[in-house]
């Protein structure tokens, strides 16, 4: 595991970043993450999907200019090698368990001064920089406040930021929406809750593999190859696997003769989903 990077010589955040948040990135070992894919996609086509996912993810975040840092908690050395490329931290997971590891980068922070932390899964394939931006504008102005970005779905939670961090114990896993949001207001947190199209989709079943590339097809091929996800699963052929797995009657692969539609709006960021997600 490499040695994990900071933002300064002894491992805290700089005092000019110190109100800004840390994002907390979460990773499952590849092998043992996207088990639901495993109809369309092999064990090693689901463990490259989730590098492709986490390397678009860290990309997003690395063009924020409103963070003061990102730490990757994982288990897996290639994850960290990928996450150390990205100029990122990385915090080896200790505790088996998604909150378990959340709570444990928690801990790390607190114990580095850092005075918020946005809590993001790494399988965002729809997630830019601005939308990143967004969500952190929105936290309310005050010493003890979360923001909640829920799933398409309002069940599960796709971004949870904290001021301080830990305010709020994580509860990811349905139906932690409500959760997190109740949770905050025991606290006596100012609450802000953020819905934003690139943070409602997220990668678990064949049936989100098909939604996102229902998306691709609408924006047009030159716009939906900025997506490292939607590339990927291209190259895979992924549309015709789902059509021959459904019989062709639930999925409908692209014509590359037909007309693309076009959009007024450019780049992955600003594709939108009506599929309800789940938390991973």
């Amino acid at each position: 595991m490499p040695t994990p990077k900071t933002s300064d010589s002894d491992g805290r955040p700089a005092p000019e970043r110190s109100r800004r948040p840390w994002a907390v990135v979460p990773v499952k070992a590849p092998r043992e993450a996207k088990t639901r894919l495993a109809p369309v996609l092999s064990e090693d086509e689901r463990g490259r999907l989730v590098e492709h996912m986490l390397d678009g993810v860290l990309a997003a975040l690395g063009g924020s200019e409103q963070l003061a840092g990102i730490l990757v908690i994982t288990p897996d050395p290639g994850i960290a090698e990928l996450a150390a490329r990205h100029g990122a931290s990385v915090l080896e997971e200790s505790r088996s368990g998604l909150n378990t590891a959340i709570r444990q980068a928690c801990e790390h922070l607190r114990r580095r001064g850092a005075g918020a932390m946005l809590v993001l899964p790494g399988d965002l394939p729809l997630l830019s920089t601005d939308s990143v931006d967004r969500l952190i504008a929105e936290a309310p102005a005050t010493l003890r406040s979360v923001v909640v970005a829920p799933d398409a779905s309002r069940i599960g939670t796709n971004a949870l930021l904290c001021s301080p961090p830990g305010l709020v114990d994580p509860a990811f896993g349905a139906p932690s929406f409500e959760q997190h949001c109740a949770r905050a207001r025991d606290a006596g947190a100012e609450l802000a809750i953020v819905t934003l199209p690139e943070l409602a989709l997220d990668l678990d079943e064949p049936a989100d593999v098909g939604a996102i590339l229902r998306l691709a097809r609408g924006v047009g091929p030159d716009r939906a190859a900025a997506c490292r996800t939607i590339r990927f699963l291209e190259e895979l052929d992924i549309a015709r696997r789902l059509a021959s797995r459904d019989g062709g009657s639930r999925f409908e692969c692209p014509d590359p003769e037909s007309p693309e539609p076009q959009s007024p709006e450019p780049e992955c960021q600003n594709l939108q989903s009506r599929h309800p997600v789940r938390d991973p």
